[in-house]
């Protein structure tokens, strides 16, 4: 077992309060289970373990950018 949270969470070892949101090809999204600042706060992880943004494939780096376009309208919408 990893002791990666993230990693945890992907795999669905650790359940975030209502799941996964998103999922694209490269990336989820979820929310935090206690935010610091406003409802709505959460996390975009990458499918996969990654020690820093270098590693990144081009694909994975795209759809980031994609990702958090995405998240940030809908969060503005529901919140």
């Amino acid at each position: 077992m990893s002791a990666c949270i993230s990693c945890r969470t992907v795999a669905g070892e650790i359940l975030p309060p209502g799941g996964i949101l998103y999922e694209g090809e490269h990336w989820v999204f979820c929310l935090r289970e206690k935010p610091l600042l406003v409802s709505g706060q959460g996390f975009i992880l990458l499918k996969h373990h990654c020690e820093s943004m270098a590693e990144l494939s081009h694909a994975e780096a795209a759809e980031l950018g994609i990702v958090m376009q995405r998240v940030s309208t809908a969060l503005t919408e529901v919140v």
